[in-house]
């Protein structure tokens, strides 16, 4: 048995990753969980690790994180939102470690999280929103097929700042 700190918010902050694919921690189990190593990165010994769980709903929430050694390196987090026969997957908080960044990690992470909402038939989109400040960010959300639908302002850290949403639908 493999083990692995794969922080999930508020719920599990290390699991043990059994044969079978299953994480345990004490009763609680995440019923969808794997680890993979990341090949196409300049880097060796990078892994990735894939945390979800549905709620009694159908719903999933759930966070990739790719680590390297003890220390995680880029983290994205994501929830499947919407009414019964139209559903979105939003992602939230991508991040990557500035020393980590264009060497395709976050297009890797957030290249499995477009897979998880293409194996749900009711997911339509993948919808994430970036800040205009952040051309970096919004290339590779370009590159992956994301399109632009939305424009706003919001307060971060106590000051307006221009965002952007962006959709990659799933069903032409």
């Amino acid at each position: 048995m493999s083990h692995y700190r794969a922080p999930i918010k508020g719920k599990v902050s290390s699991v043990s990753m059994s044969t079978k694919g299953r994480a345990i921690k004490g009763k609680k189990t995440i019923r969808n969980f794997w680890t993979r190593d990341i090949e196409h990165t300049t880097r060796k010994g990078l892994k990735q690790v894939v945390a979800f769980s549905e709620n009694p709903f159908g719903l999933i929430k759930g966070k990739v994180a790719v680590w390297d050694k003890n220390k995680q390196v880029s983290s994205v987090n994501f929830t499947e939102m919407g009414a019964t026969k139209f559903k979105h997957l939003v992602v939230e908080g991508v991040k990557t470690n500035e020393v980590y960044q264009k060497e395709g990690i976050a297009s890797q992470t957030l290249s499995e999280i477009i897979a998880i909402a293409k194996r749900k038939p009711l997911i339509k989109s993948v919808i994430l929103t970036v800040r205009m400040d952040n051309p970096k960010a919004i290339t590779v959300y370009r590159r992956l097929g994301f399109t632009e639908y939305s424009f706003f302002k919001e307060v971060q850290g106590g000051e307006r700042v221009d965002c952007m949403a962006m959709r990659l639908d799933l069903v032409k």
